[in-house]
This record gives C-alpha cells, structure tokens and sequence, in this order.
C-alpha cells in the first residue's frame, strides 16, 4: 500500500484554497529580491487609449475610473487633457465622486499643459517627453542641453504650483546608461519632482537590462523610481519584475495590455504575478479582475484573447480526457488546482468547465453522468466506449464541441432510456 504520509507538505505562501503555485519562488535567493508591497499605476484611461480604434466616451471614461477603484488601485492616470475638451469634462466628473484614488494627468512640457490639469483641481501630474537623442535631435529640434533645459523648466514649473510631479522620459533604453542616468540625475537634481518613471517605450531591454538599468538610475536620483513598459516582445510582465527587482516602487500597467502597437503591460497580470508568484502584496481585489476585464473590453470593444493570461475564456475550460481526471480527483480532494496555479474563481471568473470534444476521456464524461444522476460505476466498458466514440466522431464532424445537451442525448440513445 502507498504511503501518502511521506509525500511533502504544500502550505502557504505558495498554497491554499484557490491557488498553488512554486515553493521555488519563495527560497530566499528569489524571494529576498522583492519588497512587501509594490503600487501599481494603471494607465488605462490614458495610454490605453491610444491602442488604435479606442476611444473613451466622458460617460465611458467615468466608468471605468470607477471600476478601476473598486478593483483597489489608488493611482490612476485620467488621460491627457489637451487632446479633446471631452476630457477634462469627463476629468471634472470623476473629481466631483471623490473615489479613494490618486488621479494624475498626462502633460507634455508646456506650461499650458500644467496649467490646464491645475485649473481642472488636479493635485499631481505626469511631465513627459522623449529623452532619446536622436528623437529629440531630429523629432524636437532639441541638442541634450537644450532638452535638459526644458526638462527642468517644465518640471521645476509644475513644482511651482504646488502639483506632485513624476517625471516620465520615455524611450529611455534605447540610450547609453551614462546618458540615461545623466538625465534623470540632472532633472531630480536641479527640478526636484516627487518621482521619475523610467520607460521602455518599444519593449526592447531585456529582463536583466531593466533590472540593472533602475539600479544605477537609483544610483543617481534620491526620489522613488517607476517602471513603464511595453510588450513587443512578449516578456513586459518579466521586465516589469526584473524593474521591482533593481529597486521600482511602482509599475506602470493598462487592462487587458491595451496601449500602442502591442499593448502595455496589462494590469491583471502584473498584480497576479506580483502576488501570487512573488508574494508582494499590491492592495488589489483580485477577485474582481475578471469582472474589471470584461467591462474594459465592452466598453473599447477589443475581445479578450480566449487565452489570454488570468483573465482568458479558456482559463476554466478544459478538454484533454487525463488532465479532467487529475482535476476531478483532486476536486474531490477538495483541491481545485490539481492542474492550474489559480482557481478561476480567485480572480472572478467561471467555474471549470470540462469540454466535451475530440480530446474528450471517461473522466470528461463521467463527471457529466454524475451531474445527471447516472452512477459512473453501472456504466459499462463496451456503453462507454461507444459513447466517446460518438462524442469524438461527432466532435470531428462539427469541428466543434459538444453541449452537455449534445452529450446527453449521446447517452441516452446508447443507455437506451433518457438520460436528463
């Protein structure tokens, strides 16, 4: 007889009722690189704008503002306000509800940007521009004295009026480190903003660039550093991490990764990966990111990737006949993660659901028999057989899956009685 009593125990941090993930990730060669907490900014209602095709109504942007507090986030960034006179409307709107959340602005380095997200009753904003010098050369006109110029005229200029000020210089890791550091060490040194975010615009610094790229801008500057990333190359929740690792206190992130071309780095997997794989608590309601998802896609029309990561369709279905048996028995553990890190409903979403289909096995249907009051055990070995045959055969026909209905019917012509 097996002893079970020998097999290892799964305690927390990296197990328990709705989620079990890497012990690995929590010796302390890896779980010493992270802080307790980290803030998350979420950029939604502004970056995720620009993803082509979207565009946030003032009743639209309203919501969302809302939803993205209910979820916990208390950073937001409203939008940029010159673009269209329906934002600071919208901006006003969100003001008067008085949500538990920091709102900021996107301002470029014009006084009249500033002035702007002032007059609407902002109390912090964003100061952006490009740091590249060959953007600013060729885009702006501007040599690196110059730039460094209205840098900090701009910055110095928001501090002026009494407005929190992040500095964000984008497309930072496509420079030297010497000149990266430069920049931001002379605009912290002579403007003083509150905070610096350091941003990989076109996703290219590789995890450990961004790691190493924060520590020595931490080097140089004596306020809080911040991450922004993008996803062209499909590791921007990896270098958002590597970021947290070189010392950011907060990263930057949009739902559903909307933003330009590929997209941010999408909020509810950052926050997941955080917590749950690191262990870093981030102040999120993570049962409420699949709701937040699904309303964010609503609203700019961009589907949800069926499997896209935490918060994808196909995060609660499953098809393969072995991995239904491992959940099935596990379930019955009272273990819901026998073949997942996360139960679906940790995050919101539906329950499992065992697709009926051509990778259909005895486990898919018996789980189904059970459901309808059919003991598994009375169904023979030739009854089963010809109905995975049935389900397989007409799986291949439809190109589809079946309906449990679809399954039932099955059942009942070869059980010969009704099956309901």
């Amino acid at each position: 007889m097996n002893d079970y009593s020998k097999l290892p125990a799964m305690t927390e941090p990296y197990f328990g009722p709705l989620h079990w993930t890497s012990p690995l990730n929590f010796m302390s060669e890896v779980k010493d690189l992270y802080p307790p907490k980290v803030d998350i900014y979420d950029v939604t209602l502004r970056d995720g704008e620009q993803t082509p095709g979207v565009i946030w109504k003032e009743d639209e942007r309203v919501r969302l503002a809302e939803a993205l507090a209910e979820l916990g986030l208390r950073r937001l960034e409203v939008g940029m306000p010159v673009v269209n006179a329906s934002i600071p409307r919208a901006i006003k709107k969100i003001l008067s509800l008085n949500l538990p959340v920091e709102l900021m602005t996107l301002c470029r380095t014009k006084e009249e940007d500033i002035d702007l997200s002032l007059d609407l009753g902002l109390k912090a904003v964003v100061v952006e521009h490009p740091i590249n010098p060959w953007i600013c050369r060729h885009s702006n006109g501007l040599d690196t004295p110059a730039l460094l110029d209205r840098l900090i005229g701009s910055v110095a200029y928001a501090k002026e009026k009494g407005l929190y000020v992040n500095f964000f210089g984008w497309d930072a890791f496509r420079c030297e480190l010497s000149y990266i550091q430069n920049i931001f060490g002379e605009v912290v040194r002579q403007a003083r903003p509150d905070a610096v975010t350091v941003t990989d615009t076109f996703g290219v610094a590789l995890p450990e660039a961004v790691k190493m790229t924060i520590r020595k801008i931490r080097e140089v500057v004596d306020v809080p550093v911040e991450f922004h990333g993008h996803n062209e190359f499909g590791f921007g929740v990896g270098a958002s991490l590597a970021a947290v690792e070189g010392g950011a206190s907060c990263l930057h992130s949009a739902v559903n990764g909307l933003g330009e071309r590929t997209g941010n780095v999408a909020t509810e997997e950052i926050a997941m990966a955080l917590q749950l794989l690191a262990g870093v608590e981030t102040g999120l309601d993570m049962s409420r990111l699949s709701a937040v998802s699904r309303l964010c896609s609503e609203i700019s029309k961009v589907p949800v990737p069926a499997k896209k990561p935490i918060v994808g369709p196909n995060l609660s279905k499953v098809e393969s006949g072995l991995v239904t048996d491992v959940i099935y028995k596990f379930l019955k553990m009272g273990i819901p993660t026998g073949m997942s890190p996360f139960a679906p409903a940790m995050v919101g979403g539906d329950p499992v659901e065992f697709v009926i289909g051509k990778g259909s096995g005895k486990a898919n249907i018996n789980f189904y028999l059970e459901k309808h009051g059919v003991n598994p055990d009375e169904v023979t070995k030739d009854q089963m057989g010809d109905i995975l045959e049935a389900v397989k055969s007409e799986s291949y026909v439809r190109k589809a899956s079946l309906s449990e209905k679809d399954l039932m019917a099955i059942c009942s012509r070869i059980f010969g009685r009704p099956v309901e």
